[in-house]
């Protein structure tokens, strides 16, 4: 629906809310409204950096025709529009810090996973599952926000509107928890959105734009994939910007995280 708000609450008594589709709720630089649309070369890169794209001409061929195909095929179907180019301040010690956040977040994630899958096992995949699901359930119940939970791209959207710079680290660090949690059971959804949700947290505790370049330093760094990073952020909000300092970010995150 085009009038659908989605809330999360980034702390006690706060709420951020966001109306989809409706960019005049949101003050620049943010074209949050936009989140989501059109991130092509991304996936182009990540198949190249991580997939069968990285090993032949063959698969670096495929990757390319899929992500178009794909893209035609979405822009067919749901009429997806691109987004308006936002022009996000640059900040050299913001970049600097996105990538000590980034590698740092990523690396406490996969500590996280580490912890959680030395954990003896409960005797089934089904419990297993199921107390990963209490265990990430417990984290929101403390942080007092289901900011830390999937809630679609409200996480996303709300940490980068910002907030108070403890609760936001706070967070990030009970994300970075669940994350692990969730990554060591049996069901296991995946890493790339909740890298994105912890770098945008942890930047955003730093500065604004720092959330920006946090959220793709995060990512780049957890699957060894900086240029993914660094362009999934660009195209997601249509800010041609970021592109280099997100890939130096990313690319500084991945040697902080040792990859």
């Amino acid at each position: 629906s085009p009038n659908r708000v989605e809330t999360v609450s980034l702390r006690p008594g706060f709420a951020a809310t966001l109306h989809e589709n409706d960019a005049s709720v949101l003050t620049p630089p943010n074209r949050l409204s936009e989140l989501g649309r059109r991130p092509q070369a991304a996936a182009v890169a990540f198949a190249l950096e991580t997939g069968s794209g990285k090993r032949t001409k063959t698969g670096a061929a495929a990757a390319v025709l899929a992500s178009a195909a794909a893209f035609r095929t979405a822009k067919l179907l749901l009429k997806t529009t691109a987004p308006v180019a936002s022009i996000i301040p640059f900040s050299l010690p913001e970049v600097a810090a996105a990538a000590l956040l980034g590698g740092a977040l990523a690396r406490f994630i996969d500590v996280a996973t580490d912890a959680c899958a030395s954990v003896p096992s409960w005797g089934s995949p089904s419990l297993d599952a199921a107390r990963a699901g209490l265990a990430t359930g417990a984290l929101a119940l403390l942080a007092g926000s289901p900011a830390i939970l999937f809630w679609g791209s409200a996480p996303l959207k709300a940490a980068l509107l910002g907030g108070e710079r403890g609760r936001l680290a706070v967070l990030a660090a009970a994300k970075c928890a669940a994350t692990g949690a969730c990554r060591a059971s049996p069901l296991v959804g995946g890493v790339f959105a909740p890298s994105l949700i912890v770098g945008a947290l942890g930047g955003a505790a730093v500065g604004s734009s720092c959330a920006y370049y946090s959220a793709a330093a995060c990512l780049g760094a957890l699957f060894r994939a900086p240029a993914t990073g660094a362009l999934l952020v660009t195209e997601l909000f249509g800010a041609p910007g970021l592109f280099l300092p997100s890939l130096a970010a990313a690319a500084g995150a991945c040697w902080v995280a040792g990859r």
